[in-house]
């Protein structure tokens, strides 16, 4: 599999299943209002050999993506946070795993604008 049909696969799934708010992708959300911000952040693959002389080899693509909540208070992101939490725990695609998201340490963010952001981590390994 390649690590463009990782992010494929990823975005669609999000796609298909988020239904709490309005999605962006790598584009900033219309101010004041509650939704989410996708963005991939790093893809990468390690190759390793399988130790039989073939040439051949096991990859692991790994792919992270922050996610941008946001919601009229702290309270409502965090809401945002445990739905997608729960989602990607049920995400299951060509031997894909993620990682429960984690917060980035810095806490919401008040945008003065009636929204508050917040940043969580995922991280994803497929084995191939």
């Amino acid at each position: 599999m390649s690590l463009a049909s990782i992010k494929t696969n990823t975005e669609q799934y999000i796609l298909d299943n988020w239904t709490e708010t309005p999605i962006f992708w790598d584009t900033q959300p219309v101010a004041g209002t509650d939704a989410i911000l996708v963005k991939f952040s790093q893809v990468d693959r390690d190759v390793y050999g399988l130790g039989d002389g073939s040439g051949s080899g096991r990859k692991i693509d790994y792919t992270a993506m922050a996610i941008f909540f946001y919601g009229s208070n702290t309270l409502k992101a965090l809401q945002y946070i445990d739905s997608m939490n729960t989602l990607l725990e049920c995400y299951e695609f060509d031997n894909t795993i993620y990682s429960v998201g984690k917060p980035d340490g810095s806490g919401g963010l008040d945008l003065d604008n009636g929204v508050v952001e917040m940043k969580i981590n995922y991280n994803s390994q497929t084995f191939n």
